[in-house]
């Protein structure tokens, strides 16, 4: 039987592109789009009563997130989880890409970027962190916020391109939707140490704080001493 792409229910936003990037990505973290499954154009636009283009530019943009895939001559799929090597290897990205974003973020620190990231801290606090996608979102977009403000702060497009290509985040994310935000209050933590070391002025003392919150993420990821963790994905949809 040929795959469908599920019925997706009609968004209200001022933007089209938004409104069909909004509904898609919702519906690719709860799992309602199934990992690998078929995203057609066409239907897609049926479904939410809009053109082509906004939902080529919103799969276009959930590419650049690695939620979607696009083959040559076959279209749009969803993005597979990722393998407990692949999630590793993610790690190791983040490890070689954000702390040199904090280190050149550092150099230009002001009072405004100092309040924006206390306040993505506050909002990560009081956000709800339970297991579904519409449960830990605020959360999400409040740390997503924290790690891509650092990113601008940094102005080095290079290693803007490197870090909007890993998309880990979301992809943890994903992978992990059963258990909600478990690591919540030491990541906070961990982002208020990142604020202080942006505070004192110190490149490496930013650097060094980056390093342990991604060192420290990916410890809670794989607990086990070998460092590795093997996904069970059957209680994921797909």
């Amino acid at each position: 039987m040929p795959e469908q792409t599920p019925a997706l229910v009609r968004p209200v936003r001022l933007s089209l592109s938004d409104a069909v990037h909004e509904a898609l990505m919702e519906q690719l973290m709860s799992g309602e789009i199934r990992p690998d499954s078929v995203l057609r154009i066409d239907v897609i636009g049926r479904e939410l009563g809009v053109s082509h283009s906004p939902v080529r530019e919103a799969l276009s943009r959930l590419e650049a997130r690695g939620l979607v895939v696009r083959n040559a001559l076959k279209g749009y799929r969803a993005a597979p989880l990722l393998t407990s090597d692949e999630l590793s290897q993610l790690y190791a990205a983040r490890l070689a890409v954000e702390p040199a974003n904090a280190f050149a973020a550092s150099g230009n620190v002001n009072a405004k970027f100092l309040r924006h990231l206390e306040d993505t801290v506050r909002r990560g606090r009081k956000a709800r962190k339970g297991p579904t996608f519409d449960d830990y979102r605020g959360y999400l977009e409040a740390e997503e916020d924290f790690h891509n403000s650092i990113k601008q702060q940094a102005d080095n497009r290079f290693l803007a391109s490197a870090y909007d290509s890993i998309g880990g985040q979301l992809q943890r994310y994903r992978i992990f939707d059963d258990r909600g935000v478990p690591d919540a209050e030491p990541a906070l933590a961990e982002h208020s140490e990142i604020i202080e070391a942006f505070r004192s002025g110190s490149a490496d003392d930013a650097c060094n704080a980056m390093q342990r919150h991604i060192r420290n993420s990916r410890r809670r990821a794989f607990p086990n001493e070998s460092g590795q963790r093997t996904l069970d994905t059957s209680a994921q949809p797909g």
